[in-house]
């Protein structure tokens, strides 16, 4: 016979918040076993096939909304150095959005001395643009499938010159839970992900010479 125990620790029958803010890494436990802890005065049997194995399972799900959170995140960036035969610089971004969550994005560009050389992503206002919309979730908050977005900014003429010198992009992203105007709860697994992938399409003129060797 199996028997499985289940409890659930929350804010209002423990301090789990207090644990939780020191990121704990392992959970440690102590066991302890009793027969007839009812005091029934019955006779047991262990035979050479017993056993007493004990087996427990944590469970710390991320339950709520966000407004407007924010992260950042660097990647380095480095265009050819022949900048005067580039008639065009194509930038693409492709986003996997498998949190639920909406993303909105600016993209930095900053030389080696960190200085930010110009943003992307921002409109006229200076607010950062929406680029991923959030992944579908069922009535329990949890994703149902992944959306995918793609943006493409082209920069032509003195846009390619100022970026001449670019080191690294800083991409910083904040994010909105799904309908957290509501507000309504959703659920973020450590096996969400929010992927992003840049790249870049160049435009070149060359002019190549023919000879008449003869």
């Amino acid at each position: 016979e199996v028997v499985q125990t289940h409890y659930t620790i929350n804010k209002t029958n423990s301090n789990i918040h207090e644990i939780m803010e020191i990121l704990p890494r392992r959970v440690a436990y102590e066991v302890r076993g009793e027969t007839n802890p009812d005091g029934d005065e019955e006779i047991n049997h262990l035979r050479n096939d017993s056993y007493f194995d004990i087996g427990v399972e944590v469970q710390l799900p991320l339950h709520g909304y966000l407004n407007l959170a924010g992260f950042v995140d660097t990647v380095d960036f480095s265009i050819p150095s022949e900048l005067d035969m580039i008639e065009w610089l194509e930038l693409n971004i492709n986003m996997v959005n498998g949190m639920p969550v909406s993303t909105y994005l600016t993209i930095d560009f900053y030389d080696s001395n960190d200085n930010r050389i110009i943003t992307l992503f921002k409109d006229e206002d200076g607010n950062p643009i929406a680029v991923a919309e959030s992944a579908e979730v069922d009535d329990d908050g949890s994703i149902i499938s992944t959306t995918l977005a793609q943006s493409t900014i082209t920069l032509v003429d003195d846009q390619i010159a100022n970026i001449e010198n670019t080191e690294y992009l800083v991409i910083k992203a904040r994010v909105t839970s799904y309908e957290a105007d509501i507000p309504r709860n959703i659920k973020i697994f450590s096996s969400n992900e929010l992927n992003t992938f840049i790249g870049i399409k160049l435009g070149i003129n060359q002019v190549i010479s023919f000879s008449d060797d003869d």
